[in-house]
C-alpha cells in the first residue's frame, strides 16, 4: 500500500468513526492518543501491523456514544446495572465497526480491549494469547493515557506511580511483553513526545 493510499484509507477511518454525532473533546483526543501510542508500540514490537493497531487505537471505544452517557460522566464508581451499561460498550463498539465494514482485527480489538490477561476482563473473559493481538496492545496503552491524563472520577498519576502500576498489571491485567515495552518506553521518557503529538 502507498503513503498515499494509507493517508486515504486513515483518514476514511477517521472519518467514519468520527462521524456519530457531536464529539465530546476529552474521548477524541483519548482515541488520538491511544491510538498514537498503540501504533508506536507496535511498531516497536515489530509483531503486528502498526496501521492496524492504529487504527483499532482509534476506534477502541467507539462504543461510549452507543450507551448512555450519563452513566460515562458520572464520578464515582459504578455498580450493578450502571456498571453493566457501561462495560457494553465494548460490544456496541464492536458491533458497530462490523456494521460498518472495518476489518474484522478492528472489530476484535473494540470487543476485546478490557479484557485482562488473568481472564477476570470482559466482555468475554478470555485470558492470555486468545486475547487479540491488537486489543492487548490497546488495553495497555489504554490505561496508560486513563493514568497519565486522568479521569473526571481518577486523578491523574505521577510517573513513578504509573511506572508501579504497569508492573504490578503485567502478567495479571496485562500482557506481559507488551507491558514490558511499554515500561521501556516510559522509562526513557519518550511517552511525553507521543501524548503531544495528538
Amino acid at each position: 500500500m502507498s503513503r498515499g493510499d494509507f493517508i486515504k484509507d486513515l483518514a476514511a477511518t477517521v472519518g467514519d468513526v468520527h462521524g456519530l454525532g457531536v464529539w465530546r473533546q476529552e474521548l477524541k483526543e483519548h482515541h488520538i492518543r491511544v491510538g498514537l501510542l498503540a501504533m508506536v508500540v507496535a511498531e516497536r514490537m515489530g509483531v503486528w501491523s502498526s496501521r492496524l493497531v492504529f487504527q483499532a487505537g482509534l476506534s477502541h471505544d467507539i462504543g461510549k456514544y452507543l450507551v448512555d452517557t450519563n452513566l460515562l460522566l458520572r464520578p464515582g464508581r459504578l455498580y450493578g446495572r450502571d456498571l453493566a451499561e457501561v462495560q457494553r460498550h465494548a460490544v456496541a463498539g464492536a458491533d458497530w465497526l462490523r456494521a460498518k465494514g472495518f476489518a474484522e482485527e478492528i472489530v476484535r480489538a473494540a470487543r476485546h480491549h478490557h479484557e485482562r490477561w488473568d481472564g477476570d476482563g470482559y466482555p468475554d473473559g478470555l485470558r492470555g494469547r486468545r486475547i487479540p493481538h491488537a486489543a492487548r496492545v490497546i488495553s495497555v496503552c489504554d490505561a496508560l493515557d486513563a493514568m497519565y491524563r486522568g479521569r473526571h472520577y481518577a486523578p491523574r498519576l505521577d510517573r513513578a506511580k504509573i511506572l508501579e502500576e504497569l508492573q504490578k498489571g503485567a502478567g495479571t491485567q496485562f500482557d506481559p511483553d507488551v507491558g514490558e515495552e511499554v515500561l521501556k518506553f516510559l522509562t526513557k521518557g519518550e511517552l511525553m513526545g507521543v501524548q503531544n503529538r495528538a
